[in-house]
């Protein structure tokens, strides 16, 4: 018997159509979704998993539904078209972080 991927407690039934995780019925939506996968999806268009949160409204957002403001900040294309950005900045914090992180990663 093969068990679900992510409960780990019951048999798996199904593959996930987004991430082809084998999942039982109970972790399994009717669309094919499972549930670590919805929750992460983009609240946008609900359809693809989200890589980030609109740095306004703070929902998850994917790559199309979003414009990348800065390497670490995204707005959701709602907010950004009426207008709605985020302060003109990112934290001190938050940029000396992605600078270390981008320049350990070898990023240019």
């Amino acid at each position: 018997m093969r068990y679900c991927e992510l409960c780990w407690r019951r048999e798996a039934v199904g593959r996930c159509r987004i991430c082809g995780r084998m999942v039982c019925g109970e972790c399994l939506g009717k669309d094919g979704v499972c549930e670590a996968c919805r929750s992460s999806l983009c609240q946008i268009c609900g359809s693809k998993l989200a890589i980030g949160s609109c740095s306004v409204c703070g929902r998850l957002v994917c790559e199309d539904c979003s414009i990348q403001i800065d390497p670490v900040r995204r707005v959701c294309r709602e907010c950004y078209s009426r207008g709605l950005k985020p302060a003109s900045q990112p934290s001190r914090a938050l940029a000396l972080f992605t600078l270390r992180f981008l320049g350990s990663h070898g990023a240019q």
